[in-house]
Formats: structure tokens, sequence, C-alpha cells
């Protein structure tokens, strides 16, 4: 039986993911907590499946697949990983998966049964993880290129090396990259003098940018973080310091990405709104919301001009069964009495008074 680990700290979403595990036959184990399923992980074989919660309370998603990714976690890297994410959705969640070395990502709540099922279905059909993510590793010194090519390779990346700027630029255009790591000076060459063209000429515009030099200078940090360069990095540094700026800066991209899509959303519905407020106001027919004791809460150009009121006149002030004649208001209250109670109404006329009584 094939088994498969699950990673969610909120009880619901946990019992959905387990409940879809077991109707394709699978062993669910379930942990809230990342720790408990760290150590679980270590001390069992290793299992068919990880789905893991991005926003795990403790150590959260992120950090938990770059230690799944990470030599610390050997018998784990060929795990296929299947992440889940209640914040991000939509565009972007390919990338997101390839740089969390995830298979996928599935948007929960909204994903169905059937969707839950088909995305753990696939990503057991797959038997592999992802392609591995692809690093660019620039520096004229052999013994960086090595320290970089070594480190990364080690936390999950497909490594190329160069150490000129000539290759560099070539390299970049060539084909896209997850991640750049790129020293200040490339022989003769000042990063800072091409990292225009770089940023411009990359194909990934997802990529992550690390600068790493051994010259102290607030300065220059500054000038390439207003360049768009995601990290500033002096040497020496540890791998597993560089794999954390870099994991760090997936999750400001990701997170950018995510105001993006809400501030796109936000305009949309404006513009929406504006729409539905234009053809409201503007129809040939009268229009009016009241609340439940008939007060009219609005009311719109048309049906004001018929009655020859304005809005600050009319909103929140009158109930509609003042501007009807008696009788009309006796069918009036009954008729809003009955749709209020049933939920329809059906061929009501009652008749209104204008402000000049007319």
């Amino acid at each position: 039986m094939q088994r498969i680990v699950i990673l969610n700290a909120a009880p619901v979403e946990a019992a959905r993911i387990a409940e879809a595990a077991r109707g394709l036959g699978a062993e669910p184990v379930v942990f809230s907590r990342t720790v408990e399923a760290l150590r679980f992980l270590q001390d069992n074989r290793a299992p068919d499946l990880i789905v893991v919660d991005l926003h795990m309370p403790d150590i959260d998603g992120w950090r938990f697949c770059s230690l799944v990714r990470s030599p610390e976690f050997e018998k784990l890297q060929p795990v296929p990983l299947l992440a889940t994410t209640h914040v991000f959705t939509g565009e972007g969640l390919d990338l997101l998966a390839g740089g969390l070395g995830a298979h996928a990502v599935l948007p929960l709540p909204a994903a169905t049964p059937a969707g839950l099922a088909g995305a753990i279905r696939d990503t057991l059909a797959s038997g592999k993880p992802r392609p591995l993510p692809i690093a660019l590793a620039a520096d004229d010194e052999e013994s960086v290129r090595s320290f970089l090519k070594t480190g990364l390779a080690a936390h999950g990346y497909e490594v190329i090396a160069v150490e000129s700027a000539a290759e560099l630029l070539r390299a970049v255009a060539a084909r896209p990259f997850d991640l750049c790591v790129l020293d200040h000076r490339l022989g003769a060459t000042e990063l800072l003098s091409i990292m225009p063209r770089i940023l411009e000429a990359s194909r990934n515009p997802h990529c992550v940018f690390v600068v790493i030099t051994g010259i102290a200078d607030p300065d220059l940090a500054i000038q390439y973080t207003r360049l768009g360069v995601d990290a500033y990095v002096r040497k020496p540094f540890a791998m597993r310091y560089l794999i954390s700026l870099v994991s760090r800066a997936q999750r400001e991209r990701a997170l950018r990405r995510v105001e993006e899509w809400i501030e796109q959303k936000t305009r949309s519905l404006h513009e929406t709104e504006e729409r539905f407020r234009d053809l409201f106001e503007n129809a040939p027919v009268g229009y009016h919301k009241l609340d439940p004791d008939g007060v009219i809460m609005a009311m719109n150009t048309t049906e004001l001009k018929w009655l020859g009121y304005s809005a600050d006149e009319i909103v929140g002030r009158k109930n509609i069964f003042d501007l009807q004649t008696p009788a009309s208001a006796m069918r009036g209250r009954q008729a809003f009495h009955e749709l209020k109670t049933a939920g329809a109404i059906r061929d009501v006329e009652l008749d209104f008074i204008r402000r000049d009584g007319s």
C-alpha cells in the first residue's frame, strides 16, 4: 500500500486530504506540526508522496520543502511533493511549484474532492518530483564556482557555471533560470555595469538574483537593490545561508504576485461596480432599494426625476409607503409583507404621489 504523509494544521482540510488518499487506496499519515512529521520521516521508510501546506504554524511549508530537498534528508529528495495553499491561486502556481521543488501547488479550500483526488493521483503517477530548478553561478574564481556548483546541486538545483561577463550574458539570453548567483566582479567587468542588461535579457520574470562580493560597501548593496536584485551577500558565506535567502526571496516574489493579483481583481471589481451603478442610475425604469421596514435606502435617478425629489430628500429619510396614495400604501404594505415572507410577488400596481402633490 502506498503511504502519503500529510502536513496540515487545519483539521477539516487535513481530513479532506486524508479521505482523498484513502479513496485512492493509499495509507494517509497526518501531522498537524512539521517537527513531528520530520521526525517520522527520519525514522521510517520514505513515503510515496508528501502533501504539505505552505502555511504550517511551526516550520512553514516553504522551509519544509527546502529541508526535504537538502542533503540532510537525502532519502526524501526523490519523493514527490504536492504543496497546498489557501493564499495563492491562479497564474504563477507552476513557477511557485518549481521554486519549492514540488510537483504542483494546489489551492485549498477551492479544490473539489475530485480535483483533490486528481492532484494526488497525478503526483503519485509521476513517480518523481518536477524537473530540477536551474541555477546560474557566475564567478571568476574556480574555487567559488566549485563551491556554488556543489552546494546548489546538493540542494536540488541543476547548476550551470560561467566565469566571464560575456559567458554570463550569453547564458541568460539562451535559457530561463530560476536562480542566478553572480559575483560583483567578473574579471575586468563590474557586474553593476551590466546588471540592467542581465535583468532585461532574463527569460524568467520570476528568477531570483543574488549578488555575491567580498566588498563591504552599503552603497553598493543599495544600488543593486534599486536595480531589482533580490539579495546581496558578503563572502565568505555558508551555503545554508544562501539557500535561506533564496527561499525568502521566492516567498516575497510569490507574495508580490498575490498582491498584484488582488490589485487587479480589486480594479476589476471597481470597474464592474461602476458599470452596475451606471446601469442602476440611468435605467429607463425606476429602481429603489428598501430596508426591512420599508425605509428607502437607494433610488435611481430615473425614479427620482419621476417623483420630483433629490436623493438627499428621500434616501434614509422617507418610507416608500409615505410616497404612495393611501389606498396604494395599504396594498403596498401587504405586498411588502408577502415579499419578505414568500420571497416573491407578482402583478402589484401602486400609485405614487409626486413632490408637487400630483
